[in-house]
């Protein structure tokens, strides 16, 4: 499992967040650790919608499938 905070999670501390799963957690955040080399960047997506105010602050969540991932260290 893989997990991103957005920035005010520390700095609102009594702040209730939703919470966003995604299956397929190793592709969510870091082409390093994804299937094909390619991620999704879903952190990037919610850091932009979140500062333009379409969308608040969210947890974000991966759920790795069971199957053996490479790590790539390109």
């Amino acid at each position: 499992m893989r997990v991103w905070l957005p920035e005010t999670y520390y700095s609102q501390p009594d702040r209730a967040f939703g919470v966003f799963l995604f299956h397929d957690g190793q592709n969510v955040f870091d082409a390093r650790t994804s299937a094909f080399g390619t991620e999704w960047g879903a952190d990037e997506a919610a850091t932009a919608l979140a500062a333009n105010s379409a969308i608040g602050a969210w947890i974000l969540v991966g759920i790795d499938n069971s199957g053996a991932v490479p790590r790539r260290d390109t």
